[in-house]
């Protein structure tokens, strides 16, 4: 297969799966005793869902969809966490008994209870909690997800009347994409001591809480000697970015102006995460923006390359087919010298790739995931396998937050779960 194999279904997605087990086994080794949890919406494609959850301990779901995804590649109903904002009462009643509810609002636990309530059910819920204080010690401002610390007490109240919930969890959204480990240690404290809180204010005693290695010794001896909880701890790009690469078939090749381009099927529709950094660098001009997940996180944030064994080297402008300014992938960029029928591939496509692409933007074909297959970068292809293999750790370093190592503290969100101190 090999080349032949992306040839035959280019435009398309191809996942690594002994890339994601990597990455799972080298997040589990830097938390030891953790649970991770997969981010489904980072890439929901099932081969890379199952491969994930054959690794970790379960999923967070951002939708039904998602719930019964994660169910059907392996999944069990109380390691999946239904945590976004905004669940309708369909969706409530579409999985009902799939996963474990993670309330986001004073109105969704109500509305909970009152299906707990019809069913004649007590149903475990989770609280999606906005601490008062910010990732920079301040006052946290408002934020469209989760319920306002301050708005604890009127929740106990509400729980109160509602004797078909009890609160079993809490769930806490870190900012995502930094890499300053003292300053995520300093609030994952905090978080540890916003669950002591809750554990007062609703009864409960936590039994799942785990932190960030750097505060890993003193969070441990302190809820070794109070809560006793487990923290579960959410990834989504770290495992499955770079297990990913996007294939596209250059289509034509022409000059105009003195400048070189290859155009190819499936640009801005395919992979649109590389069109949003030129879009930003333009908008930023000399300065680097702060990242804005999930459409972008550097400016390197990916690496192209020729399938060829072409030595000649040329610079080169990679477009697309829908008549307009935006769709260019990637600009003065050197590349062997290329010819239509030639295949590009795009690195570090493995997360939020083709979800977050507009694929039928102009009425375009689809762009496949044909595979998820076990090493290298498509099946038999032994030369790209290396190729990426040694470029994988070297991106790890060189690209910032979306790959460098800390990123797993980061784009997490905490998880306890608690029991009733009568129980």
């Amino acid at each position: 297969m090999g080349q032949s194999f992306i040839r035959d279904h280019a435009p398309c997605y191809i996942y690594d799966q002994a890339c994601i087990t990597a990455r799972c086994l080298q997040l589990k080794a830097a938390l030891p005793g953790l649970s991770v949890l997969y981010s489904v919406k980072a890439n929901p494609y099932p081969p890379v869902v199952k491969a994930v959850l054959s690794q970790v301990f379960g999923a967070d779901a951002a939708s039904a969809r998602e719930v019964e995804l994660a169910l059907s590649q392996g999944a069990v109903p109380d390691r999946i966490f239904y945590s976004s904002p905004g669940k309708s009462d369909e969706d409530i009643c579409r999985v009902w008994g799939k996963c474990v509810f993670v309330a986001d609002s004073l109105g969704e636990v109500e509305r909970l209870a009152a299906a707990a309530a019809a069913r004649r059910e007590i149903l475990s819920i989770g609280l999606r909690i906005q601490p008062q204080r910010s990732f920079d010690r301040g006052l946290a401002g408002p934020a469209p997800f989760g319920i306002d610390e301050k708005l604890l007490p009127q929740l106990a109240a509400i729980v109160k009347q509602w004797p078909q919930v009890r609160i079993t969890g809490i769930h806490v959204h870190l900012r995502s994409q930094v890499l300053d480990a003292v300053r995520i240690g300093a609030y994952y404290r905090a978080c540890y001591e916003l669950a002591e809180r809750v554990s007062a204010l609703f009864g409960v005693v936590l039994q799942y809480f785990s932190v960030l290695a750097a505060a890993v010794s003193d969070i441990c001896a302190r809820n070794t000697a109070a809560l006793q909880a487990k923290l579960y701890i959410e990834s989504g790009r770290f495992l499955t970015c770079t297990a990913g690469t996007y294939y596209t078939p250059i289509i034509d090749k022409k000059i105009c102006g003195g400048k070189t381009y290859l155009v190819v099927q499936n640009a801005l529709n395919g992979f649109l995460r590389p069109v949003i950094v030129r879009f930003v660098r333009q908008l930023a001009q000399d300065a680097e923006p702060a990242g804005m997940e999930p459409l972008f996180t550097t400016y390197d944030s990916s690496r192209v390359f020729l399938l060829s064994d072409v030595k000649e080297m040329e610079r080169v402008t990679v477009v697309g087919n829908l008549c307009m300014a935006l769709d260019i992938l990637c600009e003065d960029v050197v590349l062997p010298k290329a010819a239509a029928g030639d295949i590009l591939a795009f690195s570090h496509a493995g997360s939020y790739g083709r979800t977050l692409s507009p694929l039928f933007f102009s009425s375009a074909g689809d762009v496949g995931e044909p595979a998820c297959h076990g090493g290298g970068g498509a099946p038999g292809d032994g030369r790209l396998a290396a190729w990426l293999g040694k470029q994988r750790y070297s991106a790890l370093r060189r690209y910032g937050s979306e790959f460098h190592l800390p990123t797993l503290w980061c784009a997490c969100a905490i998880y306890p779960v608690m029991k009733s101190k009568q129980s």
